[in-house]
C-alpha cells in the first residue's frame, strides 16, 4: 500500500487531499500540532472506511518534520506523496501581518518546506 504523508493537516485543502488520494488506495497520515483536532478529522475520513494515521508535528520546527518523516518512512517503508500544508495566516493577507507573526509565518511557508527537500528522497 502506497503511503500519503500530510503535514500540517487542517479541515480544508489537507483534509480534501488527504480524502482524494485515500480515495485512491493510499495509506493516509494526517499530521499537525493539535493532536485532537487531527484525530476529528481523521475520523471523517475512517467514517468513509480510509485507513488513517495520526501524528504531531510542529511543522515550524525543522527538527520535528524531520522526525515524523524519518518515523513514517521506516514504518511504511518510505513515503509516497508528501503534502506539506501548514500555515498560519493570522490576517486575510501577509500585507495585514503583525510584524510579531510575520517570523512564523516565513518559517511555514518558506523554511519548512525548504528544510523538507533536503529530507524527501525519491523512492
Amino acid at each position: 500500500m502506497k503511503t500519503f504523508l500530510s503535514i500540517g493537516t487542517g479541515p480544508g485543502m489537507g483534509l480534501a487531499t488527504a480524502e482524494r488520494f485515500a480515495g485512491e488506495g493510499f495509506r493516509v497520515i494526517l499530521s499537525a500540532r493539535n493532536e485532537t483536532k487531527t484525530k476529528e478529522l481523521a475520523g471523517q475520513l475512517e467514517a468513509k472506511g480510509h485507513k488513517v494515521g495520526v501524528r504531531t508535528v510542529d511543522a515550524a520546527e525543522p527538527s520535528s518534520v524531520a522526525a515524523l518523516v524519518s518515523q513514517v518512512e521506516s514504518e511504511f517503508a518510505g513515503i509516497d506523496v508528501l503534502h506539506f500544508n501548514a500555515a498560519s495566516l493570522r490576517k486575510a493577507t501577509l500585507a495585514d501581518q503583525p510584524r510579531e507573526t510575520f517570523n512564523m509565518i516565513s518559517l511555514l511557508i518558506l523554511v519548512a518546506p525548504w528544510s523538507l527537500r533536503r529530507l524527501r528522497r525519491p523512492t
